[in-house]
């Protein structure tokens, strides 16, 4: 009968605020879960974030810290980067020489 109710209702299981809430609800969490599993970045991020939205910024202390973390995060990408090629390449070679 619940779901007769809702029907007649034009309430949809489609309906886009059912499919917004259920994605809500999805993120809430996944991002729970993140925070649970890795609380140390969670905590980074959330620091950053009130730096960045407290005014930080504005001062020059604060956008030579944020320059020197953008620094620090782009080498380590690209670090990942150069790494992930070279395992990569290495599996190339050994499935060749296999062949």
């Amino acid at each position: 009968m619940g779901a007769a109710f809702k029907t007649d209702l034009g309430i949809r299981e489609d309906d886009p605020r059912n499919v917004a809430r259920d994605i809500t609800k999805n993120a809430e969490g996944q991002r729970t879960e993140m925070i649970r599993s890795r609380p140390l970045p969670a905590l980074g991020i959330a620091a950053g974030a009130g730096f960045i939205f407290g005014g930080g910024l504005r001062s020059r202390i604060g956008f030579a810290l944020v320059g020197m973390v953008a620094r620090v995060l782009m080498r380590e990408a690209a670090m990942a980067v150069v790494a992930g090629q070279r395992s990569n390449g290495n599996r190339y070679f050994e499935d060749r020489k296999r062949a």
